[in-house]
């Protein structure tokens, strides 16, 4: 305790030093928003000529097959098919400011956008996350622009809808083939 009477002016500056390099520090990384968005994963069927009807409700299976549904689903909104369709549509791999590339010389950015996958770029930025005794997902999307970070998020929903309405018409259209004969 003698020492520490003696240095506490030292142990302040110290403090002090180390506490506003924290805040220097922190004020100069760049901002990251997060967009987030809540859906619904609902198990229907996609098999239109079932065997058999069962009432679901009341097995264990139902338990097992709606919870291995939604860890695949929420492995297919980050996918490289939902994502690719995120890219496409909104032009990404030809953004630079989405790709972190706009500061750099224009010679610099031709030759990283030949390096850049924009699909692994994007899905560095997407998680999924279930929400616990639910049937519900969190789709969260972290971007420099609050706008665009609400944009991906909500492309990534509606990439997910169409992938999932082009299975289901797969499915009806191969039943129908079946039929046919």
């Amino acid at each position: 305790t003698e020492v520490l009477r003696k240095r506490w002016p030292v142990a302040v500056l110290t403090f002090v030093a180390v506490l506003a390099a924290g805040v220097a520090y922190t004020l100069r990384q760049p901002k990251v928003y997060e967009a987030k968005v809540t859906i619904v994963l609902s198990m229907d069927r996609l098999a239109p000529l079932a065997s058999e009807i069962e009432s679901m409700e009341h097995t264990s299976r139902y338990y097992l097959r709606e919870r291995e549904f939604r860890h695949t689903q929420m492995e297919v909104l980050r996918s490289r098919p939902v994502l690719e369709r995120v890219v496409r549509e909104l032009h990404l791999e030809s953004d630079l400011d989405f790709l972190g590339l706009s500061d750099l010389a224009a010679s610099e950015q031709a030759e990283a956008l030949e390096k850049i996958d924009p699909v692994t770029f994007l899905k560095g930025q997407v998680t999924v996350k279930s929400i616990r005794d639910s049937n519900l997902a969190e789709i969260s999307v972290l971007d420099g622009s609050p706008e665009r970070a609400k944009l991906l998020a909500d492309q990534v929903v509606t990439a997910y809808a169409s992938r999932r309405r082009e299975l289901r018409r797969q499915v009806t259209r191969l039943a129908g083939d079946w039929l046919d004969g």
